[in-house]
């Protein structure tokens, strides 16, 4: 499938127009429809991120078709790090009566 007509394909399942979804990415319609008609072949990387976004796909899928980008080993490093300190924070702070969070200790 090419990147015209995932976009668009994309764009339709989310009920969005093409002016629409060009409005949200910043972009002209005029380039909506052009980049849907397949005269633009590519995009700058900020437009496929938002426009990815818009749609509710990745990134990897906007651009290349498929969602089996491989997450880079020290990314995955410091994701689970980041997840243990949230784990190790949420365990000593709780909520009072407000819903606003403070420490237990």
């Amino acid at each position: 499938m090419s990147l015209a007509a995932r976009i668009r394909d994309a764009r339709i399942r989310v009920g969005l127009s093409q002016a629409e979804l060009a409005r949200r990415c910043g972009i002209s319609p005029s380039l909506q429809c052009n980049l849907e008609n397949g005269k633009i072949k590519s995009l700058r990387h900020s437009i496929l991120l938002q426009m990815a976004k818009e749609v509710g796909k990745s990134p990897e899928w906007v651009a290349l078709g498929n969602d089996k980008a491989k997450p880079v080993k020290a990314h995955v490093k410091l994701e689970q790090e980041l997840l243990s300190d949230f784990r190790r924070l949420s365990t000593k702070r709780g909520q009072d009566q407000s819903g606003r969070w403070h420490r237990t200790s």
